[in-house]
């Protein structure tokens, strides 16, 4: 049983107040992806990269099609469904960081499990900060850290409650190409020894030798589904 199926995805924005002009972004897309993969979604600028994930991570809503989380259509879920699929089963990484920036690095990472009323275990903490190499900057705040760091932080948050899929949405658009490369890694190491499944958009094609699989884009439409290696 794939962990995430899309069928028929249709994505349409309004243009203009009127209503009169369509933009398509996508178009009758259709996929499924395994647990433990680790898929990249590419293609250029203005393809739909984006969109997809945030359709497959609940962000948006499909204008047409359905998106299934282990067999269960995202459309019917309750709202303590709805909650459980934001807060237990996914997480999800923003190019931009969203860090909250009146808040340590340690609060920045607890805080998914704040949100939700679990009890914050500080060795978990501190082992989830390990694993990103951010332990030592656990008292610091996110303006006294550089752009890799706070990504390296915005991951942390991702997983720290153990989730069963993370996407991410051009996590290494703010980064040189060092630190880019650091975070995939950093990503490749969760999708190996974690077992969590990554859904990650890029338009750097260097980055597929990280994933397991790519899905390629153009013009609103998959022009490529191929798997890579791992």
């Amino acid at each position: 049983m794939p962990i995430i199926e899309a069928k028929n995805l249709v994505k349409i924005y309004q243009e203009t107040k009127k209503g009169t002009k369509q933009n398509v972004v996508l178009q009758n897309v259709s996929f499924a992806i395994d647990e433990k993969e680790f898929v990249i979604i590419t293609g250029p600028s203005g393809s739909g990269k984006t969109t997809l994930l945030y359709l497959l991570s609940k962000l948006e809503e499909p204008t047409t099609g359905d998106v299934f989380f282990e067999n269960k259509n995202l459309k019917d879920f309750t709202k303590q469904e709805e909650r459980a699929f934001r807060q237990d089963l996914t997480g999800f990484v923003f190019q931009s960081y969203e860090l909250i920036p009146t808040l340590t690095v340690f609060d920045n990472v607890a805080l998914p499990l704040i949100i939700k009323g679990a009890k914050v275990n500080p060795d978990h903490i501190s082992n989830v900060l390990k694993l990103v190499g951010m332990e030592p900057f656990a008292k610091s705040y996110p303006d006294q850290l550089s752009g890799g760091e706070k990504q390296r932080v915005a991951i942390a948050r991702s997983i720290v409650h153990g989730p069963k899929v993370v996407f991410a949405d051009e996590p290494t658009g703010n980064l040189d190409k060092q630190k880019a490369e650091e975070i995939m890694e950093l990503f490749k190491r969760i999708n190996v020894e974690n077992g969590t499944t990554i859904i990650l958009v890029t338009h750097n094609l260097a980055h597929l030798v990280y994933g397991t699989r790519v899905i390629e884009l153009s013009n609103a439409r998959i022009i490529k589904d191929e798997v890579l290696h791992g």
